[in-house]
């Protein structure tokens, strides 16, 4: 770590909350409160689902924060594509997120309208990679979590005389490819999505979570085979609907599934000066460094510092610290150095004024 950092003091005041960190990598869809991010079926390049497809993503699951049963985090079908046999398509989603506690399980579908195949992970939290694959030959649905092969649907028996199968080319329908969209806030953090028209085998989701696990980047593997690398969410990146320079959508790296985003939804990233996001500045004083004190937020977002390091290989780590006192000598409550942070709240004395700063450093 460089022996360099920069701080950004303020003043805050703040009532209790939960303490939790965003972990593992660089940039991240920050989803909020209603956000998420969609690109049309007419404006997407569908897979061909005559093949094998699969899904890799990575997100966080902090404590204690619901979302509606259903939360999706990679959908063709919308939330109804998570649970509804009568619905074709695919997703990767929350299951049971209305239910607030400390882990939750990830559910997985393939269907066709008719039948449809479902898996759910054990329950997990923190930062959590997953990779889903369909086998259609197979008609196999397989989930891996952080590389470890959890859940396979069961296949048809081969002596039944009419087994429930999917027919493939019903899983296609008409409806946006979404990333974190919920009928109630998802509130989680997806850290990137990768979609690919082929098989993902067990070693490979092996390696793809040891190179993440490891490195904290969201490049691929060096020489991992990118064969039918459909689209890659990479959240590193803006542009417009076309792929060129913007803000309003997410960039596909692998394609033309630039995803818009909707509703508040925003890509932060470990890039630019280290900017206070939340709380923001006072609104007569929009240049200050120092926000105002806030009476209902608990939460110290930040972003930025690579502009300030120099050069560094991401991702960039931060810290935030809160003390009763400007000098930072009495109560002081650290987070540690944290990689790829989107928010951190620690258990507070309610009706207290506190000092904090944020620092970057690598």
């Amino acid at each position: 770590m460089d022996a360099k950092s920069w701080s950004i003091p303020g003043l805050l005041l703040l009532s209790p909350s939960l303490c939790h960190a965003y972990s593992n990598g660089d940039s991240f869809l920050y989803l909020g409160k209603t956000g998420y991010a969609h690109r049309s079926h007419a404006d997407a390049e569908d897979l061909d689902y005559s093949k094998d497809f699969s899904i890799e993503a990575v997100l966080y699951i902090p404590p204690h924060t619901s979302t509606d049963r259903w939360g999706g985090i990679f959908t063709k079908r919308g939330i109804s594509g998570l649970h509804s046999a009568g619905a074709p398509g695919f997703g990767l989603g929350i299951f049971g997120g209305d239910s607030k506690g400390f882990t939750e399980r990830i559910r997985a579908k393939v269907g066709d309208g008719a039948h449809h195949w479902t898996i759910d992970s054990p329950a997990a939290n923190g930062v959590v990679h997953v990779v889903v694959t369909w086998d259609r030959d197979n008609q196999k649905l397989t989930m891996y979590l952080k590389g470890d092969k959890t859940i396979q649907s069961v296949q048809p028996d081969p002596e039944d005389p009419d087994p429930p199968t999917i027919v493939p080319e019903n899983i296609a329908n008409e409806d946006p490819f979404k990333i974190g969209h919920s009928s109630r806030p998802l509130q989680r953090e997806v850290i990137y999505v990768r979609l690919w028209n082929r098989l993902i085998f067990a070693g490979e989701a092996i390696t793809l979570w040891d190179h993440y696990n490891d490195t904290k980047k969201h490049t691929l593997p060096a020489g991992f085979n990118e064969d039918n690398l459909h689209s890659e969410w990479l959240m590193d990146k803006t542009s417009d609907a076309a792929g060129n320079t913007g803000v309003t959508h997410i960039y596909d790296s692998a394609g033309v599934k630039h995803l818009q985003l909707i509703s508040g939804a925003s890509v932060l990233k470990g890039t630019g000066t280290l900017q206070l996001v939340s709380p923001e500045p006072l609104p007569e004083d929009p240049d200050s460094d120092t926000p105002p004190p806030a009476d209902t937020s608990v939460t110290l977002i930040a972003k930025g510092g690579a502009e300030n390091l120099g050069a560094f290989t991401p991702p960039l780590l931060y810290r935030f610290e809160i003390a009763e006192d400007a000098g930072f000598s009495m109560n002081i409550k650290e987070s540690g150095w944290i990689a790829h942070f989107s928010e951190w709240k620690s258990i507070l004395k309610p009706g207290t004024t506190y000092y904090w700063r944020v620092q970057s450093s690598r």
